[in-house]
Protein backbone atom coordinates (compact mmCIF):
# COMPACT_ATOMS: atom_id res chain seq x y z
CA UNK A 1 0.00 0.00 0.00
CA UNK A 2 2.26 2.85 -1.17
CA UNK A 3 0.53 6.38 -0.06
CA UNK A 4 0.63 9.23 -2.95
CA UNK A 5 0.44 12.44 -0.61
CA UNK A 6 0.12 16.16 -1.46
CA UNK A 7 1.16 18.98 0.88
CA UNK A 8 -0.36 21.93 2.12
CA UNK A 9 2.40 24.37 4.66
CA UNK A 10 0.50 27.42 5.92
CA UNK A 11 0.58 27.75 10.25
CA UNK A 12 0.71 24.04 10.35
CA UNK A 13 1.36 21.26 7.46
CA UNK A 14 -2.02 19.58 6.17
CA UNK A 15 -1.61 16.06 4.84
CA UNK A 16 -3.65 13.84 2.41
CA UNK A 17 -3.05 10.45 1.49
CA UNK A 18 -4.66 8.51 -1.41
CA UNK A 19 -3.89 5.04 -0.34
CA UNK A 20 -4.40 2.47 -3.38
CA UNK A 21 -5.87 -0.50 -1.52
CA UNK A 22 -6.82 -4.21 -3.25
CA UNK A 23 -9.63 -5.63 -1.34
CA UNK A 24 -10.60 -9.60 -1.24
CA UNK A 25 -13.97 -10.59 -1.36
CA UNK A 26 -15.60 -13.72 -2.98
CA UNK A 27 -13.04 -14.91 -4.70
CA UNK A 28 -12.89 -11.13 -6.64
CA UNK A 29 -10.48 -8.66 -6.53
CA UNK A 30 -12.01 -5.13 -5.92
CA UNK A 31 -9.33 -2.04 -6.03
CA UNK A 32 -10.26 0.92 -4.29
CA UNK A 33 -8.95 4.19 -3.93
CA UNK A 34 -9.37 5.56 -0.33
CA UNK A 35 -8.65 9.06 0.68
CA UNK A 36 -6.51 9.39 4.55
CA UNK A 37 -5.71 13.00 6.07
CA UNK A 38 -4.04 13.87 8.81
CA UNK A 39 -1.88 17.24 10.02
CA UNK A 40 1.73 17.57 10.95
CA UNK A 41 2.08 20.31 13.53
CA UNK A 42 4.75 23.33 12.54
CA UNK A 43 6.70 23.88 15.59
CA UNK A 44 7.47 27.79 16.08
CA UNK A 45 10.87 28.16 16.99
CA UNK A 46 12.58 30.52 19.42
CA UNK A 47 15.89 30.44 19.04
CA UNK A 48 18.38 32.64 20.01
CA UNK A 49 22.33 33.41 19.03
CA UNK A 50 24.65 36.12 19.36
CA UNK A 51 27.36 36.85 16.68
CA UNK A 52 31.05 38.32 17.96
CA UNK A 53 31.81 40.25 15.02
CA UNK A 54 28.38 42.15 15.29
CA UNK A 55 28.62 42.05 19.44
CA UNK A 56 31.95 43.73 19.70
CA UNK A 57 32.19 47.64 19.86
CA UNK A 58 28.25 48.12 19.95
CA UNK A 59 28.89 51.04 22.43
CA UNK A 60 27.58 48.71 24.85
CA UNK A 61 23.97 49.17 23.63
CA UNK A 62 21.45 47.18 26.27
CA UNK A 63 17.71 45.85 24.45
CA UNK A 64 14.61 45.67 26.66
CA UNK A 65 15.57 42.35 27.99
CA UNK A 66 18.68 43.85 29.41
CA UNK A 67 21.23 42.34 27.29
CA UNK A 68 23.25 43.32 24.54
CA UNK A 69 22.74 44.61 21.05
CA UNK A 70 24.58 43.40 18.03
CA UNK A 71 25.28 46.30 15.35
CA UNK A 72 23.46 46.19 12.16
CA UNK A 73 25.70 47.85 9.95
CA UNK A 74 25.16 45.83 7.35
CA UNK A 75 21.52 46.22 7.30
CA UNK A 76 22.21 49.97 7.92
CA UNK A 77 25.72 51.08 6.76
CA UNK A 78 27.59 53.74 8.24
CA UNK A 79 29.56 54.63 4.72
CA UNK A 80 26.76 55.47 2.94
CA UNK A 81 23.58 56.43 4.37
CA UNK A 82 20.26 54.57 3.39
CA UNK A 83 22.34 51.72 1.96
CA UNK A 84 21.87 47.76 2.82
CA UNK A 85 23.97 45.06 2.00
CA UNK A 86 22.54 42.49 3.05
CA UNK A 87 21.33 40.07 -0.07
CA UNK A 88 17.37 39.51 -0.66
CA UNK A 89 18.21 35.81 -1.27
CA UNK A 90 19.99 33.31 1.32
CA UNK A 91 23.98 33.51 0.54
CA UNK A 92 24.28 29.47 2.12
CA UNK A 93 23.33 27.93 -1.43
CA UNK A 94 26.24 29.46 -2.95
CA UNK A 95 28.78 28.77 0.05
CA UNK A 96 31.32 25.59 -0.12
CA UNK A 97 30.43 23.96 3.54
CA UNK A 98 27.02 24.93 3.83
CA UNK A 99 24.69 21.84 2.43
CA UNK A 100 21.02 22.13 2.15
CA UNK A 101 18.55 19.83 3.39
CA UNK A 102 14.95 18.93 3.26
CA UNK A 103 12.60 22.28 2.69
CA UNK A 104 15.90 24.61 3.38
CA UNK A 105 17.90 26.60 0.46
CA UNK A 106 17.35 29.93 -1.51
CA UNK A 107 15.14 31.65 1.11
CA UNK A 108 14.13 35.06 -0.23
CA UNK A 109 13.51 38.01 2.17
CA UNK A 110 10.30 39.96 1.78
CA UNK A 111 10.46 43.79 0.83
CA UNK A 112 10.10 44.73 4.35
CA UNK A 113 12.40 42.67 6.18
CA UNK A 114 15.36 45.36 6.38
CA UNK A 115 12.95 47.89 7.69
CA UNK A 116 14.95 49.83 10.63
CA UNK A 117 12.97 48.58 13.57
CA UNK A 118 15.24 49.28 16.44
CA UNK A 119 16.48 46.25 18.15
CA UNK A 120 14.68 43.97 16.18
CA UNK A 121 16.36 45.59 12.97
CA UNK A 122 17.81 42.35 11.20
CA UNK A 123 21.87 41.95 11.56
CA UNK A 124 22.57 39.11 8.79
CA UNK A 125 21.67 35.64 7.41
CA UNK A 126 22.11 32.74 9.57
CA UNK A 127 22.22 28.66 8.89
CA UNK A 128 20.02 26.36 10.50
CA UNK A 129 20.70 22.57 10.69
CA UNK A 130 18.51 20.01 12.44
CA UNK A 131 19.99 16.66 13.05
CA UNK A 132 18.72 13.54 13.77
CA UNK A 133 18.10 12.76 17.20
CA UNK A 134 19.67 9.39 17.16
CA UNK A 135 22.80 10.86 14.98
CA UNK A 136 24.05 14.08 15.65
CA UNK A 137 25.80 14.14 12.50
CA UNK A 138 23.00 13.09 10.50
CA UNK A 139 21.47 16.95 9.13
CA UNK A 140 17.97 16.14 8.12
CA UNK A 141 16.51 19.76 7.89
CA UNK A 142 17.97 23.16 7.21
CA UNK A 143 16.91 26.76 7.39
CA UNK A 144 18.11 30.25 6.05
CA UNK A 145 17.03 32.68 8.53
CA UNK A 146 17.52 36.26 10.18
CA UNK A 147 19.27 36.86 12.87
CA UNK A 148 18.12 40.68 15.12
CA UNK A 149 19.96 42.61 17.05
CA UNK A 150 18.66 41.19 20.27
CA UNK A 151 19.63 37.98 18.67
CA UNK A 152 16.31 36.44 18.05
CA UNK A 153 16.29 34.29 14.91
CA UNK A 154 13.68 34.89 12.66
CA UNK A 155 11.54 34.37 9.59
CA UNK A 156 12.33 36.13 6.15
CA UNK A 157 10.03 38.58 6.73
CA UNK A 158 12.07 39.94 9.37
CA UNK A 159 9.60 39.84 12.25
CA UNK A 160 8.03 36.15 11.87
CA UNK A 161 8.94 33.26 14.49
CA UNK A 162 11.22 30.67 11.87
CA UNK A 163 9.05 27.78 11.60
CA UNK A 164 9.67 23.93 10.92
CA UNK A 165 6.95 21.38 9.51
CA UNK A 166 7.81 17.78 10.54
CA UNK A 167 6.37 14.60 11.90
CA UNK A 168 9.43 14.67 14.15
CA UNK A 169 9.81 17.06 17.33
CA UNK A 170 13.23 16.20 18.76
CA UNK A 171 16.63 17.40 17.00
CA UNK A 172 20.22 18.81 17.62
CA UNK A 173 19.81 22.25 17.02
CA UNK A 174 22.68 23.85 15.25
CA UNK A 175 23.20 27.31 14.21
CA UNK A 176 26.11 28.75 11.58
CA UNK A 177 27.02 31.66 10.33
CA UNK A 178 29.42 32.30 7.17
CA UNK A 179 32.41 33.87 8.83
CA UNK A 180 31.63 32.76 12.73
CA UNK A 181 32.32 29.12 14.17
CA UNK A 182 29.14 27.42 14.96
CA UNK A 183 27.37 25.76 17.89
CA UNK A 184 25.43 23.34 18.82
CA UNK A 185 23.04 22.03 21.45
CA UNK A 186 24.42 18.92 23.99
CA UNK A 187 21.61 17.00 23.28
CA UNK A 188 18.58 16.73 21.09
CA UNK A 189 15.94 19.14 22.12
CA UNK A 190 12.57 18.13 21.95
CA UNK A 191 11.28 21.74 20.05
CA UNK A 192 7.26 20.79 20.60
CA UNK A 193 7.36 20.51 24.30
CA UNK A 194 9.77 23.54 24.53
CA UNK A 195 10.78 25.33 21.59
CA UNK A 196 13.11 27.85 22.77
CA UNK A 197 17.05 27.21 22.49
CA UNK A 198 19.54 30.05 23.81
CA UNK A 199 22.66 30.11 23.06
CA UNK A 200 23.16 33.33 24.11
CA UNK A 201 23.51 31.58 27.48
CA UNK A 202 25.29 28.52 26.50
CA UNK A 203 21.24 27.00 26.10
CA UNK A 204 21.78 26.59 30.18
CA UNK A 205 18.20 26.13 30.51
CA UNK A 206 18.00 23.26 28.15
CA UNK A 207 20.90 20.57 27.29
CA UNK A 208 23.72 23.14 26.99
CA UNK A 209 26.15 23.43 24.16
CA UNK A 210 28.10 20.47 22.83
CA UNK A 211 31.68 20.02 22.76
CA UNK A 212 34.46 17.55 22.37
CA UNK A 213 36.05 17.99 25.24
CA UNK A 214 39.23 16.21 25.03
CA UNK A 215 37.76 13.90 22.24
CA UNK A 216 38.50 16.77 19.37
CA UNK A 217 39.38 14.78 16.43
CA UNK A 218 41.42 17.57 14.88
CA UNK A 219 43.24 18.42 18.55
CA UNK A 220 44.38 15.20 19.84
CA UNK A 221 43.81 14.61 23.85
CA UNK A 222 45.99 17.49 25.04
CA UNK A 223 43.97 20.04 24.99
CA UNK A 224 40.20 20.23 26.49
CA UNK A 225 37.63 22.26 24.81
CA UNK A 226 34.97 22.03 27.58
CA UNK A 227 33.15 25.67 27.78
CA UNK A 228 34.81 26.68 24.97
CA UNK A 229 32.02 26.01 22.24
CA UNK A 230 31.03 30.05 22.02
CA UNK A 231 32.92 33.02 23.06
CA UNK A 232 32.72 34.80 26.37
CA UNK A 233 31.49 38.62 25.93
CA UNK A 234 31.25 40.99 28.98
CA UNK A 235 29.05 43.90 29.12
CA UNK A 236 28.12 46.62 31.70
CA UNK A 237 24.24 46.93 33.05
CA UNK A 238 23.33 49.00 35.95
CA UNK A 239 27.08 48.92 36.73
CA UNK A 240 27.46 45.41 37.12
CA UNK A 241 29.26 42.85 34.39
CA UNK A 242 27.15 40.36 32.79
CA UNK A 243 28.43 37.57 30.68
CA UNK A 244 26.59 35.95 27.28
CA UNK A 245 28.10 34.00 24.83
CA UNK A 246 28.58 34.50 20.97
CA UNK A 247 29.82 32.63 17.77
CA UNK A 248 33.68 33.07 17.50
CA UNK A 249 34.35 35.04 14.76
CA UNK A 250 37.11 35.06 12.11
CA UNK A 251 35.74 31.87 10.00
CA UNK A 252 36.55 33.58 6.65
CA UNK A 253 37.91 30.50 4.84
CA UNK A 254 34.65 28.77 5.87
CA UNK A 255 36.91 25.12 7.05
CA UNK A 256 35.83 25.39 10.55
CA UNK A 257 38.78 26.93 11.83
CA UNK A 258 40.09 30.52 12.86
CA UNK A 259 43.74 30.14 11.83
CA UNK A 260 46.10 33.09 11.43
CA UNK A 261 48.92 32.08 10.38
CA UNK A 262 49.80 30.42 6.78
CA UNK A 263 48.87 27.92 5.63
CA UNK A 264 45.19 27.77 5.19
CA UNK A 265 44.84 30.74 7.25
CA UNK A 266 42.10 33.60 7.43
CA UNK A 267 44.72 36.00 7.19
CA UNK A 268 45.03 35.62 3.56
CA UNK A 269 41.04 35.15 2.79
CA UNK A 270 41.25 39.25 3.97
CA UNK A 271 44.35 40.59 2.20
CA UNK A 272 43.02 38.50 -0.72
CA UNK A 273 39.53 39.93 -0.74
CA UNK A 274 41.01 43.35 -0.54
CA UNK A 275 43.65 43.03 -3.46
CA UNK A 276 40.72 41.42 -5.59
CA UNK A 277 37.82 44.00 -4.73
CA UNK A 278 36.76 45.58 -8.08
CA UNK A 279 37.54 49.24 -7.41
CA UNK A 280 40.84 48.72 -5.84
CA UNK A 281 42.63 49.16 -9.42
CA UNK A 282 46.15 49.37 -7.90
CA UNK A 283 45.74 46.28 -5.64
CA UNK A 284 46.72 47.78 -2.56
CA UNK A 285 46.86 46.21 0.84
CA UNK A 286 46.05 49.66 2.36
CA UNK A 287 43.08 50.78 0.09
CA UNK A 288 39.98 52.21 2.20
CA UNK A 289 36.75 51.25 0.70
CA UNK A 290 36.35 48.05 -0.25
CA UNK A 291 32.69 48.73 0.86
CA UNK A 292 30.34 45.53 0.65
CA UNK A 293 29.25 42.04 2.12
CA UNK A 294 32.07 39.68 2.15
CA UNK A 295 33.07 37.28 4.59
CA UNK A 296 36.49 38.81 5.22
CA UNK A 297 34.35 41.60 6.90
CA UNK A 298 34.79 40.35 10.44
CA UNK A 299 33.88 43.09 12.23
CA UNK A 300 30.28 43.07 10.21
CA UNK A 301 30.64 47.04 9.77
CA UNK A 302 30.72 46.51 5.85
CA UNK A 303 34.09 47.21 5.01
CA UNK A 304 37.19 44.94 4.98
CA UNK A 305 40.48 46.69 5.61
CA UNK A 306 43.72 45.15 6.79
CA UNK A 307 45.64 47.49 7.82
CA UNK A 308 45.49 49.88 10.97
CA UNK A 309 43.34 51.53 12.49
CA UNK A 310 40.06 49.29 12.89
CA UNK A 311 41.32 46.59 10.64
CA UNK A 312 40.59 42.85 10.72
CA UNK A 313 43.71 42.06 10.61
CA UNK A 314 43.90 43.22 13.89
CA UNK A 315 40.42 41.67 15.09
CA UNK A 316 41.69 38.42 13.93
CA UNK A 317 44.60 38.48 15.73
CA UNK A 318 43.50 39.15 18.68
CA UNK A 319 40.78 36.29 18.99
CA UNK A 320 43.63 33.79 18.11
CA UNK A 321 46.09 35.10 20.81
CA UNK A 322 43.69 35.63 23.38
CA UNK A 323 41.81 31.98 22.80
CA UNK A 324 42.06 30.30 26.38
CA UNK A 325 43.66 27.29 25.21
CA UNK A 326 46.46 29.53 23.81
CA UNK A 327 48.39 29.89 26.89
CA UNK A 328 51.66 31.60 25.14
CA UNK A 329 49.84 34.18 23.14
CA UNK A 330 51.22 32.92 19.61
CA UNK A 331 49.54 33.76 16.51
CA UNK A 332 50.48 30.59 15.30
CA UNK A 333 47.59 29.10 17.50
CA UNK A 334 46.79 26.19 15.29
CA UNK A 335 43.55 24.86 17.21
CA UNK A 336 40.98 27.51 17.15
CA UNK A 337 38.22 24.85 15.99
CA UNK A 338 34.67 24.43 15.49
CA UNK A 339 32.68 22.09 18.17
CA UNK A 340 30.52 20.75 15.89
CA UNK A 341 30.52 17.41 15.11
Amino acid sequence: MVPLCTYWKRSFLFVICFYHIIVYSNNNINQELVQISYTTDCLELDIKVYLAGALINNANEIGDSNEPLMRDNLRNSIWETNTNYIPATEPYSSLTGFTHKGNGGNEQATPDAFLDRGQNSIVDWVFLEFRDKNNNKHILETRSAFVQRDGDIVDVDGVSKLKLCSNEFEYYVVVRHRNHLGVMSAKAENLKLNNKVDFTNDNAARSGVFNYGKNHPMAGKDLNFNNLSQRSFAFVESNLTHYVKALWLGNAKKDNKIKYYPPNDDLNKILFSLLNYKSNKSRLNTYEDAIFYNNADLDMNGKVKFVSPDDDKIILLEQVKNYPLNTRKSPAFDFLLEQIP
